[in-house]
């Protein structure tokens, strides 16, 4: 019996890892998904304003680069 409780307490542990690894993913994915999307809106931004030489324009695009 000892060695039954032994392997329900590790089977517990291993059950908590891999639900642990899961939502490792998950948040790692969301995060990768949202870099993807910065990365690309940021580079439409500097392409939308790299067309006007405006000197406001590109303070509006430097404050863009710096919160975006």
């Amino acid at each position: 019996m000892p060695q039954l409780d032994v392997v329900t307490y590790l089977s517990q542990y291993v059950w908590l890892l891999l639900g642990m690894l899961l939502i490792l993913v998950y948040v790692g994915s969301g995060m990768i998904i949202r870099l993807i999307i910065a990365s690309k809106l940021r580079v439409s931004l500097s392409g939308e304003s790299s067309t006007d030489n405006k000197p406001t324009s590109s303070y509006s695009s430097t404050l863009r680069k710096l919160f975006l």
